[in-house]
């Protein structure tokens, strides 16, 4: 009888091959990822994206989010946060578009080739987003498909490493604002009033950040109305006669320190009050060095502008009271002078009023 013939080699072989598992994820050829060694697959992540409007961008989100950004804008990206370590946590990017939208110089194609990208693409700006063909909206879809870059290789390893469950976000490149606009920006040197000199053709409101890359003027007796201005390097508003910039700023807050006197003696030491500007326009002052009335000179800064500041006191002033509220105060930030009309304490037994000055150093 035949003896069965066996083939050691051929055992081994087979009792060493691994199981291979599929995972959702794919590469932009289609093809399903196995990953017969790797043991920790990325799970949940999420990032905020911000331009005209605002996006919250994860792959846990049942409805694919939209970001409006207005021709010729910038985009912000936040932090990255995931449920792993992001260290090595990095992403397959891929982009398609409708062909009308130049990225940073470049035309956007309808498919991009995929990009490998890490920790470095989260927290900082890109841009700018220009139409191709201004009269017609520019769309982009960027799917992030995340994976652990297990030998930090910077590269994706199909045989050791797997594909989490990517997140999708859709952009919209528009010359019309949308209802939801939070963000514009100067498109040429002009008047504020002009729609053409801002992004989106919109003029800003009070709830909108305006960033100011071009000289602008204020008409006169014209009042301007932002919830915050960023200038970029050299330029500037021009103001006309009587005219103003209303700012909707929540809540302005820092700390006045300087050389004080308390009856005609000076005091010298750590002696400080903190404030409010509110947006209502009234200051809240709160002094820490409790049971003495001031009269004072020093300095504060407002992002790091440096200012003078000087009040004084009606005798009404009783010591032991440390809260302070002006009612008619008036803050322009752009003369970078604050005037604060009747004081009164906030003690319904003791008031007295004053006055508060604040000029910018020249």
């Amino acid at each position: 009888m035949k003896k069965k013939f066996t083939n050691p080699l051929l055992i081994v072989i087979l009792l060493l091959a691994p199981v291979l598992t599929s995972y959702a994820g794919s590469l932009p050829t289609g093809q399903v990822v196995s990953s017969p060694l790797a043991t920790t697959c990325p799970s949940t992540f999420s990032y905020t994206v911000s331009s005209t409007t605002r996006a919250f961008v994860s792959n846990t989100l049942s409805t694919v989010p939209v970001l409006t950004i207005c021709n010729g804008g910038l985009l912000a990206v936040g932090m990255l946060t995931a449920d792993v370590p992001t260290a090595n946590l990095r992403f397959i990017e891929q982009i398609s578009s409708n062909e009308n939208v130049i990225f940073e110089g470049l035309p956007v194609p309808a498919l991009r080739i995929p990009t490998d990208v890490g920790i470095e693409y989260f927290n900082r700006s890109f841009g700018a987003y220009i139409l191709i063909n201004p009269t017609v909206t520019g769309t982009l879809s960027e799917t992030f498909t995340p994976y652990i870059d297990l030998n930090n290789n910077r590269l994706f390893n199909p045989e050791t490493e797997c594909l989490g469950q990517p997140a999708i976000l859709n952009y919209v490149i528009t010359n019309t604002a949308p209802p939801d606009l939070t963000t514009t920006f100067t498109l040429k040197t002009g008047s504020w009033t002009d729609a053409s000199v801002w992004s989106c053709g919109r003029i800003p409101q009070i709830s909108d950040l305006a960033q100011i890359k071009h000289v602008v003027t204020l008409p006169p007796n014209f009042q301007a109305e932002a919830m915050q201005v960023v200038f970029d390097a050299g330029q500037r508003l021009l103001f006309g006669t009587g005219s103003t910039l209303r700012m909707g700023i929540n809540t302005i807050q820092g700390v006045f320190t300087g050389t004080y006197t308390y009856d005609n003696n000076p005091e010298l030491g750590s002696q400080y009050f903190s404030f409010e500007i509110r947006a209502d326009g009234s200051l809240i002052v709160n002094s820490e060095n409790y049971g003495q009335p001031y009269r004072a000179t020093g300095t504060w800064s407002l992002n790091g502008t440096a200012f003078t500041a000087s009040y004084t006191y009606d005798n009404g002033f009783t010591p032991g009271e440390n809260t302070l509220q002006s009612v008619t105060a008036n803050f322009d930030s752009i003369t970078g002078k604050l005037t604060a009309g009747i004081w009164q304490n906030t003690s319904p037994i003791n008031g007295y009023a004053g006055t508060f000055t604040l000029t910018k150093v020249n």
